[in-house]
């Protein structure tokens, strides 16, 4: 692997373009720490890599990662790829103090060889049982994930925002529109946790849409939650929240692609 990757980056020769490529990684590319340095920032890193692991690696690997560890598979001639992964989570997970799932696809190195022997030790029906649900699971995914799509919480609360903006009534998207329904443009306002800070201010929108995802980093700032999070669960100027959420099966299909829960917050007639 050290040999490939200097054959890649063409080192020593390719010394400019690798360091420009470190420069931009450690500075230009880095944002700020979703957890901090700290003991407890770090097991909250930890829990939220975990949470992720069937995204990124696949239910069925990590359901044979666990099974590795609990009939005490052997990690022979594995150790190398376990000191690798450990030292990535530790100094790069560690140091930009955030993880996306993409983040999490070098741990495959281990815990797919990992899987493999443990399903080898596996005695009939057992044996032969796994490998036909596995093909049925892969052969499954891409009709489930079509069906996914098709009634994605975004499609969903896309419709119900139709005859609400059709109506007049103007939004406010908090966050990523990544995660969000497609809103038209000129009828909406995006706002996001670093502009509150800068230039405070309560919602006003008649509606106000959330994502689980953002709503995470609206909430954790005290300041902005005083100001933004605490004025929607006002049920005197918000009704209560019109929750859009994905379903089950999403987690469960092999780590399919899994949308956030989507919350529509409903500004009082007064």
């Amino acid at each position: 692997a050290f040999l490939t990757y200097i054959a890649v980056w063409r080192l020593p020769w390719g010394y400019p373009g690798w360091s420009e490529h470190l420069r931009f990684i450690l500075t230009d590319a880095r944002y700020e720490r979703t957890f901090a340095a700290t003991p407890s920032g770090f097991l909250a890193l930890a829990e939220s890599a975990l949470n992720m692991s069937p995204l990124a690696l696949g239910f069925p690997v990590v359901a044979g990662a666990i099974l590795a560890l609990a009939i005490g598979t052997s990690w022979r001639g594995l150790e190398a790829r376990a000191i690798a992964c450990a030292l990535y989570l530790v100094t790069f997970l560690g140091g930009i103090g955030y993880v996306y799932p993409r983040f999490l696809l070098p741990l495959l190195l281990l815990f797919v060889p990992l899987t493999l022997r443990a399903l080898e030790r596996l005695r009939p029906p057992f044996s032969r049982a796994i490998p036909i649900a596995l093909c049925v699971l892969a052969l499954a995914g891409g009709p489930v994930l079509d069906w996914l799509q098709l009634d994605d919480p975004r499609l969903a609360l896309e419709r119900w925002l139709a005859p609400r903006i059709a109506a007049g009534a103007d939004v406010e998207l908090a966050g990523n529109p990544h995660y969000q329904a497609r809103v038209p443009g000129g009828i909406f306002r995006m706002v996001k946790p670093e502009t509150l800070r800068a230039s405070p201010h309560p919602p006003t929108a008649a509606i106000v849409l959330h994502s689980s995802i953002d709503r995470e980093y609206f909430d954790r700032d005290p300041q902005v939650y005083a100001i933004w999070g605490a004025v929607l669960r006002d049920t005197s100027r918000y009704e209560p929240e019109v929750v859009f959420q994905p379903h089950l099966i999403a987690w469960l299909m092999s780590g399919l692609p899994v949308s956030p829960w989507l919350t529509a917050h409903v500004r009082r007639v007064r």
